[in-house]
């Protein structure tokens, strides 16, 4: 069995991320300046979707913390500001790593809250 096969076996989920497209720049009146929107189009990606807490160190030495992760099988760029959708769940993306292996970019993950 090849390497890839056995990997995308631990990745039994169908996670769906969004991508952010802008954030508003008119309607400050209404209240809506700077909010987020997000393609209409989402891409759904096989992965991993675990519950673990992730404790993260901000620049300035302050830490916080994740409570899921995400490995996706992919290679596609994904930013903090996308948002990730499991279950009909909406999650905030903390961190984006991205981990190769000899033949290059292998998969993505996601420390999520």
């Amino acid at each position: 069995m090849a390497f890839e096969s056995a990997f995308l076996e631990l990745m039994p989920h169908s996670i769906v991320v969004k991508r952010f497209t802008k954030a508003t720049t008119a309607g400050s009146t209404q209240g809506t300046y700077g909010f987020a929107n997000y393609s209409t189009a989402a891409s759904t990606y096989r992965g991993r979707f675990v519950v673990k807490n992730v404790k993260l160190v901000r620049s300035d030495g302050s830490e916080f913390s994740g409570d899921h992760v995400a490995w996706l099988a992919t290679t596609a760029s994904i930013t903090r500001r996308d948002k990730v959708t499991f279950h009909a769940t909406t999650y905030e993306i903390l961190q984006v790593g991205i981990f190769p292996d000899e033949t290059g970019v292998h998969h993505t993950r996601l420390v999520l809250t």
